[in-house]
């Protein structure tokens, strides 16, 4: 899971500091170490934003770049990990598989 949180922080402070990046699909079988991760812990953070999700009104919300993203998907994944409550990893990797897709982050 570290490894898995530590490339996530990595790509999002690349992308910060770039204005050419560029976001490419991947597959998750690109991620190193997605197989063995521990995912029932960044699960319980997703579940936990689930929460405050609830609370705005038509998008997630960014304080920088305002509305992020579409209610309605927000909402579809809500609803699923709200139903699984306690995965195990196998469950939240499948559940992560499901409503999420990985990116590649290039400059």
């Amino acid at each position: 899971m570290k490894q898995t949180l530590a490339c996530l922080f990595l790509l999002f402070t690349v992308a910060a500091c770039s204005d050419a990046t560029v976001l490419k699909p991947a597959a998750y079988t690109d991620i190193s170490g997605w197989e063995d991760d521990t995912l029932s812990e960044p699960f319980s953070l997703f579940l936990d934003s689930c929460r405050v999700i609830k609370t705005r009104t038509l998008a997630y919300q960014s304080r920088r770049e305002g509305p992020v993203g579409v209610r309605a998907n927000w909402n579809r994944a809500c609803a699923a990990a709200t139903e699984l409550g306690q995965p195990t990893d196998a469950q939240a990797r499948q559940f992560f598989e499901t409503y999420f897709a990985p990116y590649k982050v290039e400059t």
